[in-house]
């Protein structure tokens, strides 16, 4: 039995010390394509979803302000957005979004902290399509 209890705290402890890496993914685009018939459909598609906090067209990069979605419970997350331009020929842009959730330490106080939990896959493939069909309309 103490062996069980240990090798069980023992996985808590190593769960709990659970780190996450946050990785650029890149948007498919077709390489004849153009930066300059890119970059507003990026940046149209961004601010549907998130408030831009920061945009500079000439080095290609773009990052959004902290999107928090709160809970009744306590669990709130939140999320922002960062895109940068890798090359303009042949265009290879990349995207990364960022999210983490608010870790309560104290329920007295409700005090915590905001903990890192990788890229938000869900959010980066559903941004991911947007940009891609805002592109196709303005290749029309």
């Amino acid at each position: 039995m103490k062996k069980l209890c240990i090798s069980l705290l023992a996985c808590l402890v190593i769960i709990g010390c659970a780190t996450y890496t946050l990785v650029w993914n890149p948007i498919q685009l077709p390489p004849s394509v153009s930066y300059d018939k890119v970059w507003p459909a990026v940046v149209q598609a961004v601010t549907e979803y998130f408030e831009i906090e920061m945009i500079d067209k000439e080095s290609g990069y773009l990052r959004t302000a902290w999107k928090e979605e709160k809970s009744f419970w306590g669990n709130n997350k939140r999320r922002r957005c960062q895109i940068r331009v890798v090359s303009r020929e042949p265009i290879n842009i990349q995207i990364q979004i960022q999210k983490q959730e608010y870790e309560i330490y104290n329920y007295l106080t409700g005090e915590g902290s905001w903990v890192e939990k990788g890229n938000d896959k869900n959010w980066e493939e559903k941004l991911k399509s947007e940009i891609l069909s805002r592109f196709a309309l303005l290749m029309k």
